[in-house]
């Protein structure tokens, strides 16, 4: 039906959204541990950074592995349904 479809619709443009912001945000991770030197890290607050990118890093890697899997799951779901 019209209203499965936009709902469907609505959930995918959602997650497609998120896989989008977590894309810039690994960038940005990412672009920042690269500006960092080879032997940063040597004040305290040069490793607290340098850990919590890579910890962040982590996170954003496991939100967009969940976000492609509700993608693939959807697409699936829809695909059936048809």
């Amino acid at each position: 039906t019209s209203e499965s479809f936009a709902t469907w619709s609505a959930h995918v443009a959602a997650v497609e959204a998120r896989l989008m912001q977590l894309s810039m945000e690994r960038d940005a991770l990412e672009g920042e541990l690269g500006r960092m030197a080879p032997g940063a890290g040597k004040t305290i607050e040069q490793r607290r950074r340098k850990a919590t990118c890579e910890d962040r890093l982590g996170d954003v890697s496991r939100a967009q592995s969940v976000a492609k899997h509700q993608l693939k799951a959807a697409n699936r779901m829809h695909l059936v349904g048809s």
